[in-house]
């Protein structure tokens, strides 16, 4: 049975009852904040709000527009966190602000891998990271870089979360690839990946992200391989 504040008021719509982007985020916020991300789609959208699918995209480009100006509401809401000076503490404390809101919005990992994220409300995040860098004494390239890398460890863990919590990485999956490992001249691949598991669980990811910063920005050349 469906219990959806959204779906209790179809045709929820702007002034005037005529369709708007805003009503329309709106609505699709509501659903991803009851049901899940997996009940969003925009046939379903537009039965809530008494449309047609191809009504909806003369406001929004798709499910993944709908994601993105879902999170920079999320993030203009959210308030500001009080930074440290010193700038490599500034940019950790970043860091574990944006894996936060990863795992606090899994859903998001399906549009902040792209330029769909970069909305106005999101860019002090950024801007807060590069003037950091900045005072730790690179350059505006250097910055960039440093920004990406970290970005990518983010991302990364957050994905490695989620694929424990839905099932998709564990124990009990590793099996196939012990096998591979199990064959001759690979007795390094065969231990690692026997704890594979464990060591996952016992990582630190502020502990890693001090230590990628403090390497980088001390060796003046960040890595975005």
């Amino acid at each position: 049975m469906i219990n959806s504040r959204a779906s209790s008021r179809p045709g929820r719509r702007g002034p005037g009852g005529k369709l708007t982007r805003e009503a329309i985020v709106s609505v699709a916020r509501s659903l991803i904040e009851e049901e899940g991300p997996d009940a969003l789609s925009m046939r379903r959208l537009a039965s809530v709000v008494n449309s047609s699918p191809m009504a909806l995209y003369h406001h929004v480009e798709g499910r993944a527009d709908l994601l993105a100006a879902i999170f920079a509401q999320i993030c203009a809401e959210a308030p500001r966190p009080e930074l440290p000076e010193d700038p490599v503490e500034r940019m950790e404390s970043l860091a574990m602000l944006g894996q936060r809101m990863l795992h606090e919005h899994p859903w998001t990992l399906e549009i902040l891998s792209s330029e769909l994220a970069l909305r106005r409300e999101n860019l002090w995040y950024i801007e807060e990271f590069l003037a950091a860098a900045a005072a730790a004494g690179c350059t505006d390239s250097q910055s960039a870089g440093l920004y990406l890398t970290i970005w990518k460890l983010i991302i990364g863990n957050a994905v490695l979360r989620k694929n424990r919590e839905t099932g998709l990485a564990g124990p009990g999956n590793a099996s196939a690839a012990l096998e591979i490992a199990e064959a001759e001249g690979m007795p390094r691949s065969r231990k690692a990946i026997a704890e594979w598991h464990e060591l996952g669980e016992a990582a630190d990811l502020r502990a890693e992200i001090t230590a990628v910063l403090s390497a980088l920005v001390g060796r003046g050349v960040p890595a975005t391989a």
